[in-house]
C-alpha cells in the first residue's frame, strides 16, 4: 500500500469538500492517507503522525490550499 501525505489549509471554504473527494479517491485506489496537521479533522480516514515520522513514511505529498 502506498502512503499519501496530505496537508491542507483547512480554513479555506472549500476545504471540507475537496478533502472529502481526496479521501474517497484514495479509498478507491487503496492508498493510505497520512497527515501531520489539522487536516486530519477533515480526513477521518487519515492517520495523524508527528512531523518527523510523517516525512519518513509518505511516498508522495499532496498540499492543498
Amino acid at each position: 500500500m502506498k502512503n499519501i501525505g496530505v496537508i491542507a489549509n483547512t480554513g479555506k471554504p472549500r476545504a471540507p469538500e475537496v478533502l472529502s473527494r481526496v479521501s474517497a479517491r484514495c479509498r478507491e485506489l487503496g492508498l493510505r492517507i497520512v497527515t501531520c496537521d489539522d487536516s486530519s479533522k477533515l480526513l477521518p480516514d487519515a492517520e495523524r503522525l508527528p512531523v518527523a515520522e510523517f516525512l519518513q513514511c509518505i511516498d508522495v505529498l499532496m498540499a492543498c490550499g
